[in-house]
């Protein structure tokens, strides 16, 4: 006997698939897991991104990306300190990379900038643009 299926059947048989499509891409490679780190990041999860690049970390402690990028979110959560010893340990790893040198370099800067900045926000004068081109009421 030939059993048909209907159109409810055959879609059921179509959601099913995409999902386990969805199984599929789930990130497994460590590239694939530091990719998908980003995307967290790009959308503000920076905990849940730094979670991913940890376990990068612990199958390939020497991935620079993953320390690198676990450094900019330590940055971004208010760890400055461990910041910079992700990037110094990145910076070990690949002393030529131009992104982390940068990265360092960003993280001194804005340190410097805490440190002159006023204690109080009614003793901060905005610094006036070098752009006379600028006006700020077009903000």
């Amino acid at each position: 006997m030939i059993r048909t299926f209907g159109f409810g059947s055959l879609i059921l048989l179509l959601i099913l698939e995409g999902l386990h499509g969805c199984a599929i891409h789930r990130p497994r490679t460590p590239r694939d897991m530091v990719d998908y780190g980003i995307r967290l990041a790009q959308k503000g999860y920076w905990h849940e991104a730094a979670i991913h690049w940890r376990m990068v970390l612990e199958t390939d402690p020497g991935n620079v990306a993953a320390l690198n990028n676990l450094a900019v979110a330590a940055e971004v959560e208010g760890y400055p300190e461990k910041a910079e010893q992700g990037f110094q340990q990145a910076l070990r790893l690949r002393p030529d990379s131009r992104i982390i040198q940068l990265n360092l370099g960003a993280l001194s800067h804005r340190e410097e900038d805490e440190s002159t900045r006023p204690q109080n926000d009614r003793d901060y004068e905005p610094k006036k643009r070098k752009d006379s081109s600028y006006d700020s009421s077009t903000r």
